[in-house]
């Protein structure tokens, strides 16, 4: 892993927001957050960033259109993203046009916390996969929220 690499994380969950970001930042990377999509998306366009994680159900922007904007910026089109959802990957597949590289689980935090760092490790790797052959982390014994 090259130190300092900058990743853009956003979620509304501010427990999850606030201890994925510590554990970024204790493995030296340089990280940004947001609150909402809104917020997330002027961070964006203020900052460069080598990865942005996303929540996908976010208040004012939600993660679907959030990815779809980023990727619409000329920065963001071969920009990593990994989507961090509580939604089932029924659900996510039922998302058409969700452009992330990798989709990661939320649950207790000693799962994400590792998981997210095999996605990091994967979408980072340099080799983009096809759209449809994105990874999926840490869905194992996953019991997904539904979308109403």
């Amino acid at each position: 892993m090259r130190r300092g690499r900058r990743i853009l994380i956003v979620d509304n969950d501010r427990v999850i927001l606030e201890a994925v970001s510590d554990m970024l930042s204790a493995k030296d990377y340089q990280v940004t957050k947001a609150h909402d999509g809104l917020e997330a998306l002027e961070r964006f366009r203020e900052s460069q960033f080598d990865l942005v994680i996303i929540d996908i159900v976010l208040p004012k922007i939600d993660g679907h259109d959030l990815c779809r904007l980023i990727r619409q910026d000329e920065r963001g089109r071969l920009l990593p993203i990994i989507a961090l959802t509580a939604l089932g990957p029924q659900d996510v597949a039922k998302l058409p046009g969700l452009s992330a590289d990798a989709y990661v689980a939320k649950g207790p935090l000693t799962v994400i916390f590792p998981n997210i760092l095999e996605a990091i490790k994967s979408v980072l790797s340099g080799r983009r996969r096809p759209l449809g052959e994105q990874r999926i982390f840490g869905y194992e014994g996953f019991r997904p929220r539904r979308i109403v």
